[in-house]
């Protein structure tokens, strides 16, 4: 399923009627059965939480506009195109705000090298590492959701 103007219009009509003050995008990155989960670093809110690469809708910006800038910006990946809609999750943000994570498989032009800027650690994650890895139970889900992203 591709992901259209139509349905990000809807997502985020939606999203802000029921008082959501915050979006953000997130992006599963998958490659030969494993998906990519970036690592806080130490500092951050949630420090030591494993999550897939995500980030903040900045003014006007369109979702995939945000996707494809916050993955390049965490990760140096290029986001080549969104393969499908895997849904949302909400949280509570530093700060209080109410947020709505939107998530999104995505591919990337190029896996062979990642640049971290806002993280300490990456790892190509299998189904077994999900156990171990501090990882909230919605990004979980949301990796459950890939059936592009058969996990070894």
């Amino acid at each position: 399923m591709r992901f259209s103007p139509l349905q990000e219009q809807q997502l985020v009509a939606e999203a802000l009627s029921s008082g959501v003050e915050r979006l953000v995008v997130g992006a599963l990155i998958c490659r030969l059965g494993r998906v990519l989960l970036v690592r806080r670093k130490p500092a951050d809110f949630m420090s030591g939480l494993y999550e897939l690469p995500s980030g903040r809708v900045e003014g006007k910006e369109t979702l995939a506009a945000a996707l494809h800038r916050e993955v390049h910006e965490e990760t140096g990946l290029v986001v080549t195109g969104i393969d499908s809609y895997l849904g949302f999750f909400n949280y509570v943000s530093r700060g209080d705000a109410t947020t709505r994570q939107f998530n999104f498989s995505v591919s990337v032009a190029d896996y062979s090298f990642i640049r971290l800027t806002e993280h300490d650690a990456f790892i190509w994650a299998e189904a077994r590492d999900l156990g171990r890895l501090r990882i909230t139970e919605a990004v979980r889900r949301t990796i459950g959701r890939s059936l592009g992203c058969q996990l070894n």
